[in-house]
């Protein structure tokens, strides 16, 4: 009997054996199994993040601005005035870009440094000019001030101090005296400043500003005007979004213009 529980004994320690050793190589496939899944998914995951983190170039489209929409395009009747016409006819051959502005609109002073900045890079055919506009009796004075500027050569120094005294110091140079005061300021004696405020020079340039504004119908500054082989236009920085947009705007009536110049 002894010997039969022995027998037994090794018996069942053999199938045991036998199970257990099927019971790991079964388990050893699971794991492989599972851990073969977990690599491949660790491979799909890295495809994945390298896809999204390389930049796609696509190609790029041009921008098109729309006549009507972010430029508008001025009568022929409008254009046809004899201000307008002279004015023209003084760049042949050229495309004018003219900004209607003044010290005294708040605007003016956003745009008129980016107009200033993009005219350093204009194309060859293109001429800038600045005009000032005048609504009131101050923006009249502002229009003379602009003419002395000028006519000092020193628009690109005080054209600035202009805005930053109006519309940051609030410093009203709509008034003579005052203005008188601010030109003393930056190195214009009193007598020179008298002499050139009432010159001939500075009064007529002032008169044709206003014949050349009063000619376009302008009602609102800031304003640019491109008189073009195909007419002229009118663009605001409404119309186009945003003052930097506006700049835009211009580059691309331009460019559209230029083609046919042949340029």
């Amino acid at each position: 009997m002894y010997r039969g529980c022995i027998s037994f004994m090794k018996s069942v320690k053999k199938i045991y054996l036998r199970v257990s050793f099927i019971l790991l190589a079964v388990a050893g496939i699971l794991v492989s199994g599972y851990f073969y899944r977990y690599l491949q998914q660790e491979k799909i995951a890295k495809k994945q993040v390298l896809l999204t983190a390389t930049p796609t170039h696509a190609p790029t489209t041009p921008i098109i601005f729309e006549e009507g929409k972010h430029y508008h395009r001025i009568s022929h009747e409008l254009t046809a005035h004899k201000s307008i016409q002279e004015f023209i006819s003084e760049d042949p051959g050229k495309i004018q870009v003219i900004e209607f502005f003044n010290y005294g609109c708040f605007w003016c002073s956003r745009l008129h440094p980016i107009l200033i900045s993009w005219a350093k890079t204009k194309p060859v055919k293109v001429v800038f000019y600045s005009i000032p506009v005048v609504f009131n009796k101050k923006w009249e004075t502002l229009a003379k001030a602009y003419f002395i500027v000028k006519n000092l050569g020193k628009t690109e120094t005080l054209d600035s101090e202009f805005f930053r005294s109006i519309h940051q110091n609030h410093v009203d140079l709509g008034e003579e005296k005052k203005l008188k005061e601010f030109f003393n300021e930056k190195g214009v004696p009193e007598k020179q400043f008298s002499e050139l405020y009432q010159s001939f020079t500075v009064n007529s340039s002032l008169a044709r500003a206003v014949a050349l504004a009063n000619a376009y119908h302008i009602a609102l500054s800031p304003v640019i005007v491109v008189n073009a082989p195909s007419g002229s236009y009118l663009l605001t920085a409404k119309a186009a979004g945003t003052e930097e947009a506006l700049k835009s705007v211009l580059n691309y009536v331009i460019a559209e213009e230029s083609k046919k110049l042949g340029s």
